[in-house]
């Protein structure tokens, strides 16, 4: 079992390890040539910054759905903390 799993990565190292060899030359030869271009261009790449999500608008409706649950969670048999609920049309 042991064996298998060693051998597996062995594997794995002998087939991708020639192309990071490859990559590492062409750097190489590439910088060789011309420094100062080869030390500006990224080696890595660039990275993808997720854009911000738009927050959903709420309706007039909604809104005044979310206000009388929002009553309701703060009733305590007064009406202390309650905020009136405006019917719009």
């Amino acid at each position: 079992m042991l064996y298998n799993v060693i051998f597996c990565v062995l594997v794995a190292y002998v087939v991708i390890s020639p192309y990071f060899y490859a990559k590492a030359l062409k750097f190489g030869i590439k910088l060789a040539q011309d420094p100062e271009e080869a030390s500006k261009e990224a080696i890595m790449g660039e990275f993808h910054v997720p854009k911000k999500r738009k927050e959903p608008k709420m309706t007039a409706e909604e809104k005044r759905s979310v206000q009388i649950l929002a009553n309701i969670d703060r009733y305590d048999g007064t009406s202390a903390g309650q905020k009136k609920v405006v019917v719009e049309k």
